[in-house]
């Protein structure tokens, strides 16, 4: 069950993280287009 609960962790990591990157390119394009 250790190895489960685990990998869930890892799961939940891996959704964090690419909800940031997400939202960063999404800031990034937002300052590209005010400073164009």
């Amino acid at each position: 069950m250790s190895g489960l609960k685990s990998s869930s962790n890892n799961l939940i990591l891996l959704r964090y993280y690419f909800g940031f990157l997400s939202f960063s390119v999404i800031y990034i394009r937002l300052v590209i287009i005010k400073l164009s």
